[in-house]
């Protein structure tokens, strides 16, 4: 049987999914293989990204909103790796409580015991959640809605600090302090390379659409 696409939702699954190749390429360059519980996360993460079953937000109709598990119980990537290690009351917590909340919106003991477990940094898990845009908050870019074009981003001033001090901008992205134990290229990685590699991911998907 042919599977029914949800048109309303293929560009913003296209973007989403570009956005967990890239997070997969920043995290993973970080450290070297180590099988820790890491690994296991970046794994799970993996697995997320494969099988596509991303969250609908429809509280926030024609707007692109987070939201921590959806109305039919689809988790969002970072509710999807708290599930998988069996913090399943920390996630119906947090959908309770704060379900339209972004990550660094969350001051939650629980979760950061939960990061220290897995070997994840809290600013990384900022990273897994996707921008959304015409967001007060988004990282590094002012978008505002124009009519006409809708919401339009603006690189910040290089420099600007991000990702709760962690980090600092340049040309419109947040690139995280390499003296803060949460970088993503700290020597061990090209982050050059790391973005040439996600040109090509991008521009292979965008020839396959078209």
């Amino acid at each position: 049987m042919t599977p029914v696409l949800d048109t309303d939702y293929v560009e913003e699954d296209a973007r989403l999914r570009d956005h967990f190749e890239w997070v997969l390429l920043l995290l993973r360059a970080q450290e070297p293989k180590s099988g820790g519980p890491r690994e296991s996360m970046l794994d799970e993460l993996e697995g997320y990204l494969a099988r596509g079953a991303f969250p609908r937000n429809t509280l926030a109709k024609g707007l692109r909103s987070p939201i921590f598990v959806d109305d039919s119980g689809t988790n969002c990537a970072v509710a999807h790796l708290l599930g998988a290690t069996g913090a399943t009351a920390l996630v119906e917590w947090i959908r309770v409580a704060m379900n339209t909340a972004r990550i660094d919106d969350m001051p939650i003991p629980r979760l950061e015991a939960w990061c220290l477990e897995h070997g994840l940094r809290r600013c990384e898990l900022a990273l897994i959640q996707p921008s959304y845009d015409c967001e007060d908050n988004q990282e590094c870019q002012d978008v505002r809605y124009s009519p006409g074009p809708g919401c339009v981003a603006t690189p910040k001033p290089d420099g600007t600090e991000c990702l709760d001090e962690e980090g600092t901008c340049q040309d419109g992205h947040c690139v995280l302090d390499p003296d803060d134990g949460c970088t993503v290229a700290d020597g061990r990685g090209d982050f050059a390379t790391l973005l040439a590699l996600l040109f090509l991911i991008r521009l292979a998907r965008s020839r396959m659409r078209g």
